[in-house]
């Protein structure tokens, strides 16, 4: 059983407002399918950062964009403040024949790569994985943008730190930063200092196989925050979405991870339907 790891990382742009014929990066994002379904998956600040007349894009092939629009949900901001919704994600519905066009490029995670009832205990390891936006350079030789897919280590958050950050266990992951062991894509030290812009990327969990050798890394979350004051990532719970789309497309329950800590009821107070 392995995991797709980067390549279902997918950085997510829009139209650039000074330049429309360039895109703009405003996050990261995690594609699954379930059920002969697709899904993207990220933060719903970064799908929020988008203006209303532009479109969410995200590459295809190495000169193509494709436009993602669909069904979904994001989380409701309490106040309509984005800045005090602990959840902070969002999930958006894409079509078949877009998801084969994003297949040339990047991969579908599916349930087996999936951790859905993660338990954070005393060292225990993750990885967080995303596109920073700090890392978003216009390449002038090319008339093109590069980004950087970068992969960061970190360990179990303790319960003091939890309460500190206010992040829930029962719904968010909160990893402790590893300064100075951040990485590329190519397992070069990089010099980042902290995982900041990481919104809407990958929280992945180190599995130890009982040979004691090999380490499988399943997805616990999609991170929502960088909490710099605890040096502490906080990512909510890939469960909190899968149980929203079963909520919302009750089909779909025979293909999809079942959590036995959570259940999410859509109410109309509660969550609401994507616009994009």
């Amino acid at each position: 059983m392995q995991c797709n790891g980067g390549l279902a990382i997918v950085p997510i742009f829009t139209e650039s407002e000074d330049d429309p014929t360039l895109p703009d990066l405003l996050g990261s994002g995690v594609m699954m399918q379930f059920g002969g379904k697709y899904f993207l998956l990220t933060a719903a600040h970064v799908l929020e950062a988008k203006r209303p007349e532009s479109s969410l894009l995200i590459p295809s092939r190495s000169d193509k964009m494709v436009v993602i629009s669909g069904p979904g949900m994001v989380s409701a901001a309490p106040g309509r403040n984005r800045k005090h919704d602990r959840f902070d994600c969002a999930w958006i519905e894409i079509n078949p024949e877009t998801a084969a066009e994003i297949s040339h490029a990047h991969k579908f995670l599916g349930p087996e790569d999936i951790a859905a009832d993660d338990a954070s205990s005393t060292g225990d390891h993750y990885c967080l994985s995303g596109y920073p936006v700090s890392r978003s350079r216009f390449d002038a030789t090319r008339d093109a943008i590069r980004v950087t897919l970068l992969n960061f280590n970190g360990y179990a958050a303790t319960e003091k730190t939890y309460r500190k950050s206010k992040a829930n266990p029962i719904t968010h992951v909160a990893v402790q930063y590893s300064k100075g062991k951040s990485t590329n894509t190519h397992g070069v030290m990089t010099r980042n200092d902290n995982p900041h812009g990481l919104s809407g990327g990958a929280l992945w969990k180190w599995v130890c196989l009982p040979d004691g050798k090999t380490e499988l890394r399943f997805l616990v979350g999609i991170i929502v925050e960088w909490d710099a004051s605890n040096a502490v990532v906080i990512g909510t719970k890939v469960a909190f979405l899968i149980e929203s789309i079963r909520s919302k497309l009750p089909d779909l329950n025979p293909y999809l991870p079942i959590s036995s800590t959570m259940e999410v009821k859509i109410v109309e107070e509660g969550s609401e339907e994507c616009p994009f």
